[in-house]
């Protein structure tokens, strides 16, 4: 069971990071469960069951849902067969899409349908209907694009650049550098992350400096670990050890044995 991607259209480039599908058309009597990292991006995703729906801290999710960034790690329960497909927003396209406050939405989720939008009604319902995982792709792709037509909404340029920076530096950042680069006092750079990205600019930082250690795990970059506690600017291995437990509930080598039951995250750019 592997990730199948999707290339986003280009109308969609400015909101949309990546297109992913996971499924398995054979009925299991118990699905698989799957860790979730922590990860600074929102996305959306809709979940296709013959059991009804996915579960998450034993809670069943809606059909189809928006989900903000994520502090820690979580796990979502399959059960039989199923179909998934994933949208991984940009940092500021709650904001910027659904003109929601990114912070309303950090460690939750939210029915799609909940938000009141006339075209969004039915949606899920039609989303069935569909009789492949690429219809289903199309419909949200159109459904995400009509969205961006109709919002006067636009990424703020100020955030854009502090985020540019922390990717540059791969979270390695102190936000001294920050606010001397962007111009924001602590305050008004801590507001501006809250409101459009849903977390503070330090966790942010911490969150996305975690995410590029799993690359470079996943990519096999490293002799060592303690390789990649240098590369990526950990004060020690064992700073980075524990900063890796707090985001993935698991030390880094138990993630390299158990990764094939791990979703993973695609927050590889922040804009």
């Amino acid at each position: 069971m592997a990730y199948q991607f999707v290339a986003p259209p280009p109308a969609l480039a400015a909101y949309v990071q990546a297109i992913w599908y996971l499924e398995t058309p054979v009925s299991q009597v118990s699905g698989p469960t799957f860790r979730v990292l922590a990860d600074g991006c929102p996305g959306l995703i809709f979940q296709q069951s013959e059991s009804g729906s996915f579960y998450q801290y034993e809670k069943p999710l809606p059909p189809l849902y928006l989900y903000g960034p994520a502090t820690q790690y979580t796990q979502l329960h399959f059960p039989g067969s199923f179909r998934v497909i994933g949208f991984c927003f940009y940092p500021h396209a709650l904001k910027t899409l659904f003109q929601l406050d990114a912070s309303t939405l950090t460690d939750r989720c939210l029915g799609l349908e909940e938000l009141s939008i006339p075209q969004t009604q039915h949606l899920s319902e039609q989303l069935m209907l569909q009789a492949t995982v690429f219809n289903q792709i199309d419909l949200l792709s159109a459904y995400l694009v009509q969205r961006s037509q109709q919002t006067s909404a636009t990424p703020d340029p100020t955030l854009h650049q502090a985020l540019q920076l922390i990717h540059q530096q791969k979270g390695d950042l102190s936000m001294k550098v920050l606010q001397q680069q962007t111009g924001l006092s602590e305050r008004s750079l801590e507001r501006r992350f809250k409101h459009y990205v849903g977390l503070s600019p330090k966790l942010w930082a911490s969150i996305y400096r975690f995410q590029s250690s799993v690359e470079q795990l996943n990519h096999n970059r490293y002799t060592k670990l303690s390789d990649v506690a240098f590369d990526r600017g950990y004060a020690d291995q064992s700073h980075f050890i524990r900063a890796f437990q707090t985001f993935a509930g698991l030390s880094p080598q138990s993630y390299l044995r158990e990764n094939s039951q791990i979703l993973g995250n695609f927050s590889s750019s922040p804009f």
